[in-house]
């Protein structure tokens, strides 16, 4: 199809089964899977791109058991389009309802299988294959650290790359060599392939070279370095056993942390909160009333003696 040019077409369903079902279609954007081949967006994603061009006559169809039903669509190339490979996909699936009867409880798993037909649009004129690695760096994934290749499709043809990857240390010697073969790479997509790092490997900086041919000879290189760190190691603290009174303490071993418990002393007589002074003091207190009193009981007697 030229740019600004309509072309239509249909898809064929069939009920194969003995219920009536419902049949939803849609349409999707068109992907690279991350180790090449076509894939396609995820179900009831807006199209962005060339699944703008397409448009369905219906978006649900209910069809008996053994019937069968074309669905009409219809594509309009935009007027802006440069020549090239475009790749989008109708897809169909049956309406699942896990909860027919109302009675169904908690949650739920619904296994919705779906199909996908491509639909790929050439526009004629001057095609010009390209590609590029933009980069390669280390990734975390779940099942541990990999080396992610970045391949980026910016020309306007479907190419099948192949290649390799590899690590080579301070010395020169090659420590990995991975090959790369992809399937069909769509146009104006780009992927991270996954390279996965053998447990040889030690924690330091390595040159890396990442090539792919493709179109017939054209090739797509990536020269670069990556360093490799060692792995965390969580921290440790060691505790000192308790040492009895008078036992003597004992060093832990250099680059250890320890933690000493100390056994609770009684208080001594310096730190008691009654000290000799104030005994002192209170004694010489209490003397001192005692001689007051004496006196007086002397006064009184000799008064009495004189009258």
């Amino acid at each position: 199809l030229r740019s600004d040019a309509t072309a239509t077409g249909s898809v064929l369903l069939r009920n194969t089964g003995k219920k009536p079902v419902v049949i939803e279609l849609g349409v999707l954007d068109a992907r690279t899977s991350q180790t090449g081949g076509s894939a396609f967006a995820e179900t009831g994603s807006k199209p962005a791109a060339v699944g703008m061009w397409i448009t369905l006559a219906q978006p649900k169809v209910t069809l008996q058991p053994g019937a069968k039903k074309q669905v009409g669509f219809s594509i309009q190339v935009p007027e802006s389009v440069e020549p090239g490979q475009h790749l989008a996909g109708i897809t169909a699936y049956v309406v699942k309802n896990p909860a027919k009867d109302g009675k169904q409880t908690g949650a739920s798993i619904v296994v919705q299988t779906r199909y996908v037909i491509a639909v790929q649009v050439d526009v004629p004129g001057t095609w010009t294959p390209s590609m590029k690695i933009p980069a390669v760096s280390l990734l975390e994934q779940p099942s541990g650290t990999v080396i992610g290749v970045s391949i980026r499709n910016d020309g306007d043809t479907f190419v099948k790359p192949s290649g390799s990857m590899t690590l080579s240390d301070s010395t020169g010697k090659r420590v990995l060599d991975h090959p790369i073969k992809m399937d069909t790479f769509v146009t104006n997509t780009e992927v991270t392939y996954p390279v996965a790092l053998h447990d040889g490997l030690k924690p330091g900086k390595y040159d890396v070279s990442a090539r792919l041919t493709y179109a017939k000879g054209k090739m797509a290189e990536y020269t670069g370095t990556i360093e490799i760190k060692a792995p965390e190691q969580p921290a440790t603290a060691v505790a000192a056993p308790t040492r009895a009174v008078g036992e003597a303490q004992q060093t832990p071993p250099t680059g250890q942390p320890s933690a000493v418990v100390q056994p609770a002393q009684p208080p001594s007589a310096t730190t008691s909160p009654i000290q000799p002074w104030m005994i002192y003091g209170l004694g010489g207190l209490l003397g001192a009333i005692a001689l007051l009193l004496a006196l007086n009981l002397l006064r009184g007697r000799g008064q009495k003696r004189s009258a």
